[in-house]
């Protein structure tokens, strides 16, 4: 029985080493190359597709939280609401869609657009806060990208 435990102390001690380990090295990689990018949940990565993203969200123009974007499809519009949750209400429908999913402690930091694509960017802090950035296309009614972004790399509204 105490070889059993001992030796199962030493399983948990190697498996503590190898995860601080891990968790070292990725921090290194990270302060380094500034590619990976952690919060509180788990790790993300800064690929292409996360700067591309990122990169269209700075360029985009900021708006306010209730305004109107004109589509070039069929003269239709769309009413952008901001407030817990975005919601977008297009002209010929009566009902609004949500973007995303409202969580407790969610708010939205800033709204975007470039033409016809609107850009979201919002936080959930509840253990730690998550931000998160999607981009959605008004003329197709659908979502182009979501990704949790490091605020950071985000530039504040002008």
């Amino acid at each position: 029985m105490r070889m059993r435990q001992s030796s199962d102390d030493g399983i948990r001690r190697r498996a503590a080493f190898v995860i601080l380990g891990l968790a070292l090295a990725a921090a290194v990689f990270e302060f380094r190359t500034g590619f990976v990018g952690f919060d509180v949940w788990r790790p993300f990565l800064r690929d292409r597709s996360y700067r591309a993203l990122v990169a269209d969200f700075n360029r985009a123009v900021p708006r306010k939280s209730d305004f109107m974007v004109p589509l070039s499809t069929q003269a239709l519009s769309a009413r952008v609401r901001a407030n817990d949750v975005v919601t977008v209400t297009f002209s010929d429908e009566t009902a609004g869609r949500k973007l995303y999913e409202y969580l407790d402690k969610s708010y939205v930091i800033s709204v975007r657009t470039a033409g016809e694509i609107l850009y979201v960017h919002w936080n959930h802090t509840m253990v730690g806060s998550k931000y998160w950035l999607m981009a959605y296309d008004l003329s197709t009614r659908r979502e182009l990208a979501r990704a949790r972004v490091d605020p950071t790399d985000l530039r504040a509204q002008e």
